[in-house]
């Protein structure tokens, strides 16, 4: 859809930064944005070997996720183009290295 307005009135800069301004992003980018600000803290909790589904429950009830499928998609979209460790892989390291400590202290 394209809306052109033609007009020989100048252009008031300081209303359009005004009405700019009071545009709220809709429900869905106030989650996807909460998301992110979370996220480091959701990484810690799955690297300290908190469970995946205790997260999706918490950020649910606190109306931030849908579902199962939109943790992975938002948690996939921000791992992107990074070079991260995946969660699970890190996960299984660490779970490694205490088996080897346990290990060796027997």
């Amino acid at each position: 859809m394209s809306t052109r307005i033609e007009s020989q009135q100048p252009i008031d800069i300081q209303a359009v930064i005004a009405e700019l301004q009071a545009i709220e992003p809709d429900l869905a980018d106030q989650r996807k944005a909460a998301f992110r600000q979370v996220y480091p803290n959701i990484v810690e909790k799955l690297t300290a070997g908190v469970k995946e589904g205790k997260l999706v429950e918490l950020l649910s009830r606190q109306g931030i996720l849908k579902s199962r499928a939109t943790f992975k998609k938002w948690t996939a979209e921000l791992d992107e183009g990074r070079e991260v460790v995946r969660v699970s892989s890190l996960r299984q390291s660490l779970q490694n290295a205490r088996r080897s400590k346990e290990a060796a202290r027997s």
